[in-house]
């Protein structure tokens, strides 16, 4: 134990100073503070809360109105430049997860959900979106099962990768969510190339 140091945080309810106990190991010549790590926080001064909320929101919303709407919302002040940066690492720390659960699926050690699923329903689609000056095709997939009022549950995966980078993300898609055990899966899309290019090659028994 070496001291209690004291960080400036946002959170959600405002900003808050956190005291917390900083230890240093002599052995491997490292330190840090544990509450960090169980808080979930980084070397920003942002909390996972605002976090999720500004991510969310730069989802829907350029980085400048984000940033307004975070500020009429919680009655806090973030420059622009932080919400790009939160929002960012957020993207860049689900596509690390994405490509891991990708991996394992790939060698057969990502586990089924349980339970069978009678029907699966699967779609794909793109739409073109202006991004860091230029016009990018941002491909969807959906992953759904129909009740007898609706849509009961989805799931979503985007990105504005190649359309066969985005196929191995939409097979992971589908099967955490019941594929692999499910009795019929059904893939419903307009007649883009790729759409059924990616269907051939990752659900090829689909009706």
């Amino acid at each position: 134990y070496v001291a209690d140091y004291r960080r400036q945080l946002l959170t959600l309810q405002g900003s808050l100073t956190l005291t917390r106990a900083y230890y240093y190991c002599r052995a491997c010549k490292t330190g840090g503070c544990p509450l960090d790590t169980i808080l979930g926080l980084d070397k920003g001064e942002t909390s996972l809360g605002i976090r999720g909320l500004v991510s969310r929101l730069s989802a829907y919303m350029p980085d400048r109105k984000a940033t307004l709407e975070a500020e009429l919302i919680l009655g806090v002040k973030l420059a622009a430049s932080t919400v790009q940066r939160l929002s960012r690492a957020v993207g860049e720390q689900l596509a690390r997860e994405w490509k891991a659960d990708e991996e394992r699926l790939r060698a057969g050690r990502l586990p089924s959900p349980p339970g069978c699923v009678p029907t699966l329903h699967a779609s794909m689609d793109g739409v073109f979106v202006f991004v860091d000056k230029k016009w990018c095709e941002a491909k969807i997939g959906v992953v759904y099962q129909r009740g007898e009022n609706g849509i009961e549950q989805s799931a979503y995966y985007a990105t504005l990768a190649k359309s066969a980078d985005f196929g191995r993300r939409w097979r992971t898609l589908t099967y955490v969510h019941g594929s692999g055990e499910c009795r019929k899966l059904v893939v419903v899309a307009d007649g883009a190339e790729w759409v059924w290019r990616e269907v051939g090659k990752y659900g090829p028994t689909s009706v």
